[in-house]
Order: structure tokens, then C-alpha cells, then sequence
């Protein structure tokens, strides 16, 4: 798989996890990506700790609308919040800076790829704030 394929991929698969957060999807999250084991305690399931993780993104969304008294959301994936740091061979990063209604949020979302010999993507997120 060349760099340009690989990132073809993995673009589509960010675009899918961005807009079923956006979508308020949770429920099809663990189909496309892992959430970084450090984000919760050890024992948990992966189905755990995205609940944990959208338990804490809607906490913090309503904590922001109430506090600004305006809408706080994620909005769907856009090319241009997607930024490559690094590739090398089988494994790469990424981070995706998260928009509500066009403007930056306080967190990020941090993605490390990796690619099995079958050329199959694997996706791990984890949420920098």
C-alpha cells in the first residue's frame, strides 16, 4: 500500500468517526475505531470506555452551552481540521481538530493508525484537552 492509499483509507475512516460524533452515533463507534486504553481504567471494554468518552463529550458540550449560553456541538468532518504528523511503514498519526458551528473547540482528537500485512487499517483515538 503506498502512503497516498493508506491515507485515502484512513482519511474515510476519520470522516466516518468524526461524523458519527457529530451524528450522535456512539453506538457504531467501536465499528470503525478503538478509543486509547488510557482513557479509562483497566478491565473495561472497549463498548466502556466509548460510553465513558461520550458520557464525558455530551457532559462537557452541555457545560459549555450553558455556560456561553450558545449551542456547543461537533460538527461533521472537514479535510481541513485533519492533520498528518507522521508515516512510516505500517504505522502513522494523525490529529483532527474537532469544530462547533466552524469554530475550534478545546480538545483534540489524537489518531494513531496501523496497517496488518492484509493491508487492513486499524484506528485508535484518544482526546487531548
Amino acid at each position: 500500500m503506498t502512503e497516498a492509499q493508506f491515507w485515502e483509507k484512513a482519511i474515510n475512516d476519520v470522516k466516518r468517526l468524526i461524523d458519527c460524533i457529530a451524528g450522535h452515533e456512539y453506538e457504531k463507534l467501536h465499528t470503525i475505531a478503538a478509543i486509547n486504553p488510557l482513557w479509562h481504567g483497566e478491565g473495561k471494554t472497549q463498548e466502556e470506555c466509548m460510553a465513558e468518552f461520550t458520557e464525558w463529550l455530551d457532559g462537557q458540550l452541555a457545560m459549555w452551552t450553558e455556560d456561553y449560553e450558545t449551542e456547543f456541538v461537533v460538527d461533521p468532518f472537514e479535510i481541513q481540521h485533519f492533520d498528518l504528523l507522521h508515516f512510516e511503514g505500517s504505522c502513522a498519526s494523525a490529529v483532527y481538530l474537532p469544530q462547533s458551528h466552524g469554530e475550534p473547540l478545546d480538545f483534540w482528537f489524537e489518531l494513531y493508525f496501523s496497517i496488518d500485512e492484509n493491508e487492513t487499517i486499524t484506528v485508535e483515538f484518544d482526546i487531548n484537552v
